[in-house]
């Protein structure tokens, strides 16, 4: 039984928080550690665009919608220039009927409404060639 009650003072003594009085100086406190970068902002995104693009669902003229087009354009609805709502450059003039195959060249980021005419069970973009935005 001394044995156990010597084990047990033995473990209480190693266990405790406590120093010996002869230990040495208490040690330095350590450095705090280097600030951290704050967190990087948020990258913002850039605005989503504000007309649908051409390869998107197509919305007839004949719904009255209102889309937001770049600078020096305006729905091709306006003027009759296209059957849907999409983009097209506010000079553009359609030329000839779709049905006349024609080289037809159009400024970079745009396209000729014509190559963008689906199948027969979707609505046709535009009967002229005409310049839309991609």
């Amino acid at each position: 039984m001394k044995i156990f009650a010597l084990l047990a003072c033995a473990l209480a003594i190693g266990c405790s928080d406590k120093k010996p009085a002869n230990s040495g100086p208490a040690p330095a406190p350590t450095k705090p550690s280097e600030p951290t970068p704050s967190t990087p902002p948020t990258p913002t995104l850039p605005p989503a665009p504000t007309t649908p693009p051409a390869s998107g669902p197509r919305i007839g003229c004949a719904a009255e919608i209102a889309i937001e087009c770049a600078a020096g354009f305006q729905d091709g609805c306006v003027g009759d220039k296209t059957k849907v709502h999409i983009c097209v450059a506010v000079d553009a003039k359609p030329a000839s009927a779709c049905e006349t195959e024609i080289v037809f060249r159009c400024p970079e980021g745009q396209i000729d409404g014509c190559s963008l005419n689906p199948s027969l069970d979707e609505r046709p973009v535009t009967d002229n060639h005409v310049c839309v935005l991609k």
